[in-house]
């Protein structure tokens, strides 16, 4: 799959411009941090994310992977808004928030659990982090 397209060149534009607005130093926090979830999410099947407090995990676990999951549900939206309004700014900042995020979850939570629903929920919000920021740009592809 592939979200980032061409064929709208004043999204493209709007996109390279916002990416390029961002930040060094936040732009390669989150192209390291998005290139792991890329990487751990070709392991996702195509079911739906549950919502991570369905499962019996410890408190700090729990407590990690929902803002993980707060932040992608909170960022799917602000995506999908800036694709109509056709500005990423307000995208990648909500990007660049979610940088520490994840980041933390990668620390904090063994994403290959032996629990394989468990396993296979953490895949797919991977998986959903790295669709919706697709539909901004391949940061896998950036170099920083």
């Amino acid at each position: 799959m592939k979200d980032v397209v061409a064929d709208r060149p004043l999204d493209v534009l709007a996109r390279a411009k916002a990416v390029a607005d961002l930040d060094h130093k936040v732009r390669s926090k989150v192209v390291e941090v998005f290139k792991r979830a890329k990487n751990l999410s070709v392991d996702a099947d195509e079911k739906e994310v549950i919502n991570p407090s369905s499962f019996n995990t410890s408190p700090n676990e729990r407590e990690v992977e929902e803002m993980v999951y707060t932040a992608l549900v909170r960022l799917k939206r602000v995506v999908l808004d800036c694709q109509v309004r056709v500005e990423y700014t307000w995208a990648l900042s909500e990007i660049s928030e979610l940088a520490p995020i994840l980041e933390t979850f990668f620390k904090e939570v063994f994403v290959m659990s032996e629990d394989l629903p468990l396993r296979a929920n953490r895949l797919r919000i991977l998986r959903d982090i790295h669709r919706t920021c697709l539909k901004v740009a391949d940061f896998s592809l950036l170099q920083c």
